[in-house]
């Protein structure tokens, strides 16, 4: 006796009609399982593949950024150190006051300021703990016209070495209009020298 499902099988081989039928649902099984499964998981494997692609790309960018970094702080360094030296060279050195006093004598006089009196003063802050520099103050008394006095500032605030005006006093003259009495107080910056260099 044959089995029951071979005999089915049989019909359905034998019987034109019925094979029709079977294969034709057969595709549409097939069409539909791949409409409501297959195509929607190809399409989320392509997204997933592509966004993979992406991420190591960026994986591989990040990697090359991140062994740039020890060349980039070493490039940082080296220009800290470039501005950091060319920077200390614009602070006076010890022992350097009297030259400074003459320059800015020298400044004055190509500005048509004539000085009275310049004397270097206690800075009124003092020197900080462990700072690189402390503050040298200069008192100028002088007799200007408004057109020197701004090209003497005007040196003095752009000289080789740091300095600016901490205060200024400009009072007018009655016997000489055009030239006004003047006080100016300059602050330079001296560089604090290392302990124990």
């Amino acid at each position: 006796m044959k089995r029951p499902n071979i005999q089915f099988i049989n019909d359905i081989l034998n019987d034109p009609e019925k094979r029709k039928i079977f294969f034709v649902s057969i595709a549409a099984f097939v069409v539909i399982a791949y409409a409501f499964i297959a195509s929607p998981q190809v399409l989320n494997i392509v997204t997933l593949s592509s966004a993979n692609s992406a991420l190591k790309n960026d994986l591989k960018n990040a990697r090359k950024e991140i062994d740039r970094i020890p060349l980039s702080l070493k490039m940082l360094e080296e220009q800290k150190d470039r501005v950091f030296s060319g920077q200390v060279s614009r602070l006076l050195q010890e022992g350097e006051m009297p030259n400074l006093l003459e320059a800015i004598s020298a400044m004055a006089n190509s500005s048509g300021v004539k000085i009275i009196g310049i004397t270097p003063v206690a800075a009124s802050g003092g020197e900080t703990k462990n700072a690189a520099y402390r503050e040298a103050q200069i008192m100028i008394i002088a007799k200007s016209g408004y057109h020197e006095l701004g090209l003497f500032i005007n040196k003095i605030e752009n000289a080789v070495k740091f300095m600016n005006i901490s205060d200024i006093s400009i009072i007018s003259n009655n016997a000489s209009p055009k030239k006004h009495d003047v006080k100016l107080l300059i602050s330079a910056y001296v560089l604090v020298p290392e302990k124990g260099a």
